[in-house]
């Protein structure tokens, strides 16, 4: 299902996000276990510092000493992989990049290095929606997770590939404070959202969804997983969240 007017992250794709033209930058991997970016520089007035008497010419220059410091900037962002259950039983830790076949099974698992707010949604390749996180009858509704938390999504449950044709697609929306404007929660027995519902989140992960983000796929590790993270003071200042649209691949 295509949203319309969306321009999110198309991890199927292997597209990594750009470093935004910081020099020397850590990965999202790194950052997001320091919890630390980039080290900004603040300039501030030096109050000691001498300046003119009211008494000087109107001409004169005002002198003002300033104060450059250093500050490390907070990052907020998640880690997540999939487990795949093989038709046979096997599982197995793989990232979203994985190729998928009709008839495995999946679960997303996703760690906050933050205590945050998580809405999770998934469209099959027919369109129909499903909310995955808050679960309704796991979690009673609760968006909140807690930080350095591993919480499985869909909670005690799998998402199966069907023979349809076509891509499964997850939105994830992550935001360090509680999300505004959301959809109610549907029934506990299907999760399902309308049509509605679906493109009013799409609207509002587009709008609200942070642009400064960094994304890191890590392949290499033998704990594969996926990193995102976006700055604490952005997020929380412009009242943006951190959204991904992850579209998985299958043969």
């Amino acid at each position: 299902m295509k949203m319309p007017g969306i321009v999110w992250i198309a991890l199927a794709a292997g597209c990594l996000l750009p470093s935004l033209g910081w020099p020397d930058i850590s990965g999202a991997k790194a950052i997001f276990a320091s919890g630390e970016g980039p080290t900004v520089m603040l300039e501030t007035p030096d109050s000691s510092a001498p300046t003119h008497s009211d008494r000087q010419p109107a001409k004169a220059k005002r002198q003002v000493t300033k104060n450059i410091e250093s500050q490390q900037e907070r990052y907020v962002g998640f880690s997540y992989w999939m487990e795949l259950v093989s038709s046979d039983g096997e599982r197995r830790r793989v990232t979203t990049d994985q190729v998928f076949r009709s008839g495995d099974r999946i679960r997303l698992n996703l760690v906050s290095n933050w205590d945050s707010y998580l809405y999770v949604v998934n469209v099959d390749s027919t369109g129909r929606s499903q909310l995955l996180f808050p679960h309704s009858a796991s979690s009673a509704g609760n968006h909140l997770i807690k930080g350095n938390t591993r919480y499985e999504v869909p909670p005690g449950a799998y998402i199966r590939f069907d023979d349809n044709p076509g891509e499964e697609t997850i939105l994830i929306m992550l935001s360090p404070t509680p999300l505004s404007g959301i959809p109610p929660l549907p029934s506990p027995q299907t999760q399902a959202l309308s049509r509605e519902d679906t493109a009013r989140l799409a609207v509002m992960a587009y709008l609200k969804g942070a642009k400064d983000s960094l994304l890191e796929i890590d392949t290499a590790s033998p704990q594969p997983a996926s990193y995102v993270v976006a700055p604490l003071s952005m997020l929380e200042s412009a009242g943006q969240m951190i959204s991904l649209q992850v579209q998985l691949k299958r043969q």
